[in-house]
């Protein structure tokens, strides 16, 4: 509206548009305003005038839609039905035209909303409909309204203003989201992940009768007992036992209907991380439904466990197949030694800020299906929708880690017992405590390391040479965050995914030099909606592969690929140091 110059006569000179694009339509500086209302006053007389009569009288006061363009945003109001098309500047207009408005307003992705503007500015609505040519959009629309909380909303008040969403309010069905997807683990927890397999179609679809009602969604509840609760997942294997079809078997990603061990040697699963090395039955086609199962303390644990064995207790076709225990360690850390989960992504409309405040949430669509994602496109989704819409992709991994060779090393490697904490440190990127070397290079800093406000945030463009943090280092392997910047190739923001990942195993005591047979190591546990360019992208470019930091014969420390030896290279000056022959995790 405010583009065409012909019919503003007094500031023609001006670019008021982009001047405008770069103002808060909620506090436009006073010395434009004029300007913007002379703008708008004349292009909107002209489109009024298009069909030969005037239908906006003026009355010698500017142009009635002035002020509603120029205010820029559109009104809700959550007390009113929603409306899947007529809903656009429905409140608005009744405004203008002295009525009681019906709907909740807003924008629905069903409006056309060009042939409204059209036919409202030229007609004000009273004559037909004044079209662009643009009849049908280009990709299936949503049928949930996007500017709305699935949740339910207080009733407002009569007389109170209405109140603009601020940026995070892109609304997403909750609802019908699993808590797994979206929601952070408690900590501490306990847990356990199940393995089932379907042996009666039947069976299999009571199973998921039964699964449906117990199963705990994305919506937050004030009951303190959903800080525990259940996930439910099913592999290709696991679809095609319920019967699925196999057209719409055909339409899901390539990655998940041939399955993490037909993968293997793509993903370096190889050596002693070969599919024949699995524990059984992980990576075959006997693992048909996974459920997860996780709590702040046994009790919870055992109420919401109890639901997982009602629902498929008694049913002579489902068959356990595996199970393992896992706990958060009581010093709050990996195996290894390292404080975990400290990094994640928001996801907008999730109602949870990113962990790191330098960081704005990702698209919807990058984790859950059904929602455009970082691209602006819909991720590819199963059909029919109702398949995969609010589904979403989940990896799952059982890693078994070696955590005396690791000491062993460390202690071969350093001069003291200060040397080496600092040596392991630069492997994973933070001290154990969790400070990041980002932010604490030299030295831990245990109340840094603490601080959930302040141990995320830092960046790494900084230190593009890794004097601070070394560029190999698994945590910033596995999130460069804008260290990659420079290269316009990479944008980090497509390969990310939020990471569930969960200890197993009894911790190997401290200063203990000798494995002691017990099994331990991490759960490995991610979701998103692209498999190939989040979860299979990350390991291969980035973990497996030195190539995007310089050093092409250097995987990651702890998760790299298994097909050899490594070197892990710590930049100093005067002179940088290059660790050799690093063990098997």
């Amino acid at each position: 509206m405010l583009g065409p110059k012909q019919f503003d006569p007094v500031n023609q000179d001006l670019e008021i548009r982009d001047l405008y694009n770069m103002e808060d339509a909620f506090h436009i500086q006073h010395g434009y305003e004029g300007a913007y209302r002379a703008r708008l006053n004349a292009n909107l007389a002209f489109w009024d005038g298009l069909d030969g009569r005037t239908d906006w009288p003026t009355n010698g006061e500017g142009h009635p839609l002035t002020e509603l363009v120029l205010a820029d945003y559109l009104v809700l109001d959550v007390t009113k039905p929603y409306q899947e098309k007529g809903s656009f500047l429905e409140i608005e207009l009744a405004a203008r035209q002295g009525r009681a408005h019906e709907t909740c307003g807003g924008r629905a992705i069903n409006d056309d909303v060009m042939d409204k503007f059209f036919t409202t500015l030229i007609n004000a609505g009273n004559g037909p409909v004044i079209s662009d040519g643009v009849d049908k959009s280009s990709r299936p629309a949503s049928r949930s309204f996007p500017y709305l909380s699935s949740q339910p909303q207080p009733a407002r008040e009569a007389g109170t203003p209405l109140t603009m969403p601020g940026n995070d309010w892109v609304t997403i069905e909750l609802d019908d989201i699993q808590s797994g997807a979206l929601h952070e683990r408690p900590s501490p927890y306990v847990g356990v992940y199940l393995l089932l397999r379907i042996d009666d179609r039947a069976a299999g679809r009571e199973l998921v009768r039964r699964l449906q009602a117990v199963v705990d969604t994305g919506t937050p509840s004030p009951d303190p007992s959903h800080d525990a609760w259940m996930t439910v997942a099913f592999t290709f294997h696991g679809l095609k036992a319920l019967g699925v079809p196999q057209s719409s078997l055909d339409s899901f990603a390539p990655e998940f209907r041939e399955g993490m061990a037909a993968r293997a040697t793509h993903l370096g699963d190889v050596g002693e991380s070969s599919p024949e090395q699995w524990e059984k039955p992980l990576g075959t086609a006997d693992v048909h439904v996974a459920i997860a199962v996780l709590a702040p303390d046994l009790a919870r644990l055992e109420a919401v466990a109890e639901r997982a064995r009602r629902a498929h207790q008694e049913l002579d076709g489902i068959t356990v197949v595996w199970r393992q225990d896992c706990y958060q360690l009581p010093t709050g850390r990996t195996s290894f030694g390292f404080k975990d989960g400290i990094g994640q992504p928001g996801v907008e409309g999730s109602g949870r800020p990113p962990s790191n405040p330098h960081d704005r949430p990702l698209k919807a669509g990058e984790i859950i299906l059904g929602y455009p994602d970082e691209t602006g496109e819909l991720p590819p989704m199963p059909t029919p929708d109702i398949l995969g819409r609010n589904g979403t992709y989940v990896i799952f991994r059982k890693l078994h880690t070696n955590v005396a060779a690791y000491r062993q090393y460390l202690r071969a490697k350093a001069a003291d017992r200060e040397e080496e904490a600092l040596l392991g440190a630069k492997m994973v990127g933070r001290w154990q405590g969790g400070a990041p070397l980002a932010l604490s290079p030299e030295r831990d800093d245990p109340d840094l390391g603490s601080d959930p406000r302040r141990n995320n945030d830092f960046l790494y463009g900084d230190d593009p040479r890794g004097f601070k943090c070394p560029v190999g280092a698994h945590a910033r392997r596995a999130n460069p965050r804008d260290a990659l910047d420079s290269d316009g190739s990479v944008d980090v923001r497509l390969h990310r995914m939020i990471r569930r990942s969960t200890s197993y195993g009894p911790p190997l005591p401290d200063g203990m030099l000798e494995d002691d047979g017990a099994d331990r190591g991490i759960i490995f546990v991610c979701v998103g909606a692209h498999i190939k360019r989040q979860f299979e992208f990350v390991k291969t470019q980035w973990l497996n592969d030195g190539i995007f930091i310089g050093a092409p014969g250097e995987a990651d420390p702890f998760v790299g690929s298994g097909d050899g030896t490594t070197s892990f290279t710590i930049p100093r000056r005067p002179i940088r140091r290059r660790l050799q022959d690093l063990p098997p995790s």
